[in-house]
């Protein structure tokens, strides 16, 4: 008898790991998608560590408003002379992945996804730091996850 319930017990323990998987998929994308999203923020947040700003300026979307009002030149003197910086991150899931619904208005855009994130941003000119959680924005253009 006790074998017959331990064996129930491990049976619907694994059939809710399987549902409960597949309901985080169906709700934030597909596990592709999701590996990829995280690959492009670990990149992004990397780079931002390393301040490796030729690496930033690339993780950006080609397509994103910043990206049409600034060069890497302007991106690269405004990040060199900001106080504050990312010194260090901890992802905490992929929040969503959805269609784009405004192709007219983002027509290079096919998906978008949200990655949050516990940063510790430090500020040089303070000498502090703080940890903050963000929702960064990620957006799918030719195939590639970049950072919006």
């Amino acid at each position: 008898m006790v074998s017959r319930i331990g064996c129930l017990i491990g049976v619907i323990f694994l059939a809710g790991m399987i549902l409960g998987g597949a309901m985080d998929t169906a709700v934030s994308g597909s596990v592709p998608d999701d590996a990829a999203v995280l690959a492009a923020a670990r990149q992004y947040l990397d780079a931002e560590i390393r301040k490796d700003y030729p690496r930033v300026y690339a993780c950006l979307s080609p397509s994103s408003a910043y990206c049409a009002a600034n060069s890497y030149e302007e991106y690269r003197k405004e990040a060199v002379s900001s106080p504050t910086s990312v010194t260090g991150y901890r992802i905490i899931k992929v929040t969503y992945i959805t269609e784009n619904d405004d192709r007219e208005k983002y027509p290079r855009v096919e998906k978008i996804a949200e990655v949050e994130v516990e940063c510790v941003l430090s500020y040089s000119d303070t000498g502090k730091s703080s940890e903050v959680n963000i929702g960064l924005i990620f957006v799918k253009e030719g195939g590639e996850w970049y950072k919006s």
